[in-house]
């Protein structure tokens, strides 16, 4: 697994598959509610309807989503704000990774980095992200005579300033 971090617009920081977290029953805020705007209510209208509530760890999944340049664009649960602590954090960042890879995507950029986590800084939550999702797809295989090939997945981390 490869890492990289880019600054810049969420209208610049786009790529086959992009991943955004969402708390439950909120009103979507940060980078979630500029998405949901760039996709013309594409998580709004989904959670009105309860296709999606965010609770912790649910995943969904839209293809070809209007207004962004991805082919998938992956919505991850949070949870309720108030409990979303590092320990959750780097749980949903796991389950994130295992459904990446599930999915044979082969490069993420994820708008993970920013959204609220009780007592934690940007560098914390990227450092945990990263380990978490580094752990979830660690597979151990130095002693078997047949080792099986390993998907590399390619992570962009997009810290991203409000659009336009």
């Amino acid at each position: 697994m490869k890492f990289s971090v880019k600054l810049g617009k969420l209208t610049d920081k786009q790529g086959p598959c992009c991943v955004v977290g969402v708390y439950q029953d909120e009103k979507l805020s940060g980078v979630a509610a500029q998405v949901d705007k760039l996709t013309a209510g594409a998580l709004s209208s989904r959670m009105q309807n309860g296709d999606f509530s965010g609770k912790e760890n649910e995943i969904m999944v839209l293809f070809e989503p209007a207004g962004l340049d991805c082919a998938r664009l992956i919505a991850v649960g949070y949870g309720k704000a108030e409990s979303l602590d590092l320990p959750r954090y780097r749980k949903v960042c796991s389950n994130v990774a295992r459904k990446l890879q599930a999915m044979q995507v082969k490069t993420a950029v994820l708008w993970l980095v920013l959204d609220k986590v009780k007592s934690s800084s940007d560098g914390a939550r990227t450092r945990h992200l990263v380990e978490a999702m580094g752990e979830a797809v660690y597979h151990f295989d130095q002693l078997k005579s047949k080792k099986e090939t390993k998907q590399n997945i390619t992570i962009t981390l997009a810290v991203t300033t409000p659009t336009q």
